[in-house]
């Protein structure tokens, strides 16, 4: 029984602590992080000292807290091309944000659905491999836009979503169903003008060092915490942010002076190793 106790131990013990060492991975706040880190090493700490009958106690305990801790690193895998959370992960983050604003640690949350202007254009005129570099720009200047504890993830194509999150709650004498936290709007903005900014350039066969005009437009809401998530979905992406600018033909003049590719040059196209940067 003891050598069976040890081989258990040892499983434990080596489990844990690659979930410890895996949480980096997780998109959740860093005060959460370490909170999970903090029980985690405690849960080790004891394993290494538990005596046989508490051993197994203690297993059948920290077990549902593993499965859920493995279920939350899976789902939080990251997308290969951007790097971003994918949309498995959509799920436990909000479920995590609805938690957080039942318990009164933050007064309130938005959810944001980004949608690239036109990109079916890029792919056009310019080739995939270049689709892929202005999907890699959007992400980057999400992610270097947001707080920390904020949450981007691409759920697919040209789609991505935002969860920002906010001390104050919706002001009491404010009636507009459809309001939304001013500062999300900021955050929101400031992206849509970094992206606008951003210089990306790209080969044709029949010219070379075009700019490749970039926006992306938000739907937005508040996240209601009483709907399921695909109803908060819905909000968000019904109502759109005051954004007419970005919503223009950024391609207009590419159309103009240009033919989409065929499919074979499509399948050569390519890109200059040219930075891109924004402004």
């Amino acid at each position: 029984m003891s050598n069976e106790n040890d081989e258990l131990r040892t499983l434990l013990l080596g489990e844990f602590k690659k979930l410890d060492s895996a949480l980096g991975k997780l998109h959740v706040p860093r005060n959460d992080k370490d909170q999970i880190s903090k029980k985690l090493k405690g849960v080790c700490a004891y394993l290494e000292s538990a005596d046989e009958q508490m051993l197994q106690v203690q297993y059948d305990l920290i077990l549902p807290t593993y499965k859920h801790l493995v279920r939350l690193l899976k789902q939080n895998t990251k997308d290969p091309l951007t790097s971003l959370p994918q949309r498995a992960s959509l799920e436990p983050t909000f479920e995590h944000v609805v938690q957080r604003m039942n318990d009164g640690k933050i007064g309130s949350a938005t959810m944001a659905i980004g949608d690239a202007n036109d990109f079916k254009t890029v792919n056009e005129y310019f080739g995939h491999p270049v689709g892929d570099r202005v999907l890699k720009t959007y992400a980057n200047i999400m992610r270097e836009s947001l707080p920390e504890s904020d949450y981007v993830a691409r759920l697919g194509g040209d789609e991505f979503v935002i969860i920002i999150e906010h001390k104050k709650s919706k002001p009491d004498d404010e009636n507009n169903v459809d309001w939304v936290n001013p500062r999300a709007i900021e955050i929101l903005q400031t992206i849509q003008d970094n992206i606008s900014a951003a210089e990306l350039y790209a080969d044709r066969h029949d010219k070379k060092n075009i700019r490749v005009p970039l926006a992306i437009t938000f739907g937005v809401a508040n996240i209601n915490p009483n709907l399921s998530l695909d109803q908060n979905y819905t909000s968000a992406d019904n109502i759109s942010l005051n954004n007419k600018a970005y919503k223009k033909d950024i391609y207009a003049e590419i159309r103009r002076d240009f033919q989409p590719l065929s499919k074979q040059q499509n399948q050569s196209a390519h890109t200059p190793d040219l930075p891109t940067s924004s402004k």
